[in-house]
């Protein structure tokens, strides 16, 4: 067969072939085994269709490609996925009002289930088939993912696999990849001395109040119905304190998540995410990953200091006493701590290491003029030869620590405002991401936002 009177075209995911058989100029015309051979010599082995061969032969369908092979496709495999029972995205906070209150009688945190509810199934995936083409070479379909039931603590999973059920009462959340049954843990009265301190693995609710000097640790969320005094709240979740807090000066209320509550004086709070007053923070410190708000009606911070990793919104801010009140946004309160206390610490440490150090040389000089020290002296030498090197490798460690937060800080810088929907005092002293400013007189209705390196106020209604 002359080798120019038949041309292949093969596409170019490998999965369609087709030949061009030409007028032959002798008037042969190739066979079909001639053919087959041809799509062999070229590598053309799978899918082959004879019967379109023979067709453009014996109809002489020259000059134009036909399609003679055909490869087999893969087909995908589709994951197998969870579906829950629960939902398992439920966000527990409480309805914050147009006017700012916190609505605690529509908080709807908790999905309550019992021993043996079911939880979620597991949907297999449908497998995946590989593919072939024309060359004979396998295609990889898509190997489907086979999630595992997620199980956490407080579940069981059936014997086959596919099902997860709660092994006790209490309520279901999703948490770190897993589904957990938190059972909960009610106390009737007050926290005080006929209970003691609390340490609880799930939810914690308290009818009563918080005594002073009394301490509540919650794994879930922490919720109070009446008054926390001069006591320390540890939440993994959020905190709800539907009272108030009293501190005089020793409250500790810390929470992972939000913080919400009716009013705080002489306090210290710590959130993950928000700080939410219904009414008042008076004399506190404030510490919010996310957002500080006091913007009901009564909503006020007065003294103290707030610090913010994104917006402090309030009704007032001061007083018309000129009552010195700080307020930092802009930056994450968790890593200005830490970079504040590591600062202090590698100043003391530096300081240690050039104490020290002019002891060893004053040593040293000692060794160098004597030819040898006496027995007490040189034992001393040793022990603070020894603790320099102890304190240069704490020196580098905090270093290289304070470099880090530096980097992390940058990163994770938000714009910050302060808004002020009522009057802002004098007073006032408001820090955008390092940029500070004093306010000077009382204005009403206005927001303070960074602009190059400085602070601009703005007329709220601009901001709407």
């Amino acid at each position: 067969m002359d080798p120019l009177s038949v041309e292949l075209k093969v596409s170019e995911d490998g999965m369609e072939a087709y030949i061009k058989i030409n007028s032959p100029e002798d008037g042969r015309i190739p066979s079909v085994d001639e053919i087959l051979s041809f799509l062999a010599e070229n590598g053309v082995v799978f899918g082959i269709d004879e019967s379109a061969i023979r067709d453009a032969i014996e109809n002489k369908k020259f000059g134009e490609f036909i399609l003679v092979a055909r490869g087999e496709r893969p087909k995908d495999g589709v994951d197998g996925y969870i579906d829950y029972k629960f939902n398992k995205d439920r966000e527990l906070k409480p309805v914050i009002l147009e006017d700012g209150r916190v609505d605690y009688r529509n908080l709807e945190s908790v999905e309550s289930v019992v021993k043996g509810q079911l939880l979620a199934v597991k949907v297999p995936p449908e497998p995946e088939k590989d593919g072939k083409n024309v060359m004979g070479k396998v295609v990889k379909a898509y190997k489907p993912k086979d999630p595992k039931i997620p199980a956490g603590k407080n579940t069981v999973v059936s014997e086959d696999g596919m099902k997860l059920f709660a092994a006790c009462d209490g309520h279901v959340v999703f948490e770190n990849g897993k589904v957990v049954v938190y059972p909960v843990f009610t106390r009737k009265g007050d926290v005080d001395y006929s209970i003691g301190n609390i340490e609880f693995v799930g939810d914690v609710v308290i009818m009563g109040n918080v005594l002073t000097d009394f301490k509540v640790k919650a794994g879930g969320n922490l919720e109070v119905h009446k008054l926390v005094e001069g006591a320390t709240l540890e939440a993994e979740g959020n905190i709800v304190v539907r009272g108030g807090v009293f501190g005089r000066g020793k409250a500790v209320i810390k929470a992972k998540g939000d913080v919400f509550l009716k009013f705080a004086d002489q306090a210290i709070i710590e959130a993950g995410g928000n700080v939410v007053a219904d009414e008042s923070i008076i004399n506190c410190k404030v510490m919010a990953r996310g957002s500080v708000i006091a913007k009901g009606r009564k909503g006020v911070v007065i003294g103290g200091e707030v610090f913010a990793g994104d917006t402090v919104d309030v009704t007032h801010l001061g007083s018309d006493l000129g009552v010195i009140t700080s307020v930092e946004v802009g930056l994450d309160p968790a890593l200005r701590e830490e970079y504040i206390q590591i600062t202090n610490e590698l100043a003391e440490f530096q300081n240690k290491l050039r104490d020290v150090t002019k002891g060893v040389e004053l040593l040293k000089s000692m060794e160098e003029k004597l030819g040898a020290l006496p027995e007490d002296k040189r034992e001393l030498y040793l022990r603070m030869t020894k603790a320099m090197f102890q304190i240069k490798g704490q020196v580098e460690r905090l270093k290289k620590r304070k470099e880090e937060l530096e980097e992390k800080i940058e990163k994770v810088k938000k714009e910050g405002k302060v808004i002020v929907r009522g009057v802002v005092y004098p007073g006032v002293r408001i820090t955008i991401r390092g940029v500070k400013l004093v306010v000077k007189e009382a204005i009403k209705e206005v927001v303070f936002y960074r602009e190059g390196n400085e602070i601009k106020v703005g007329a709220l209604r601009e901001t709407r």
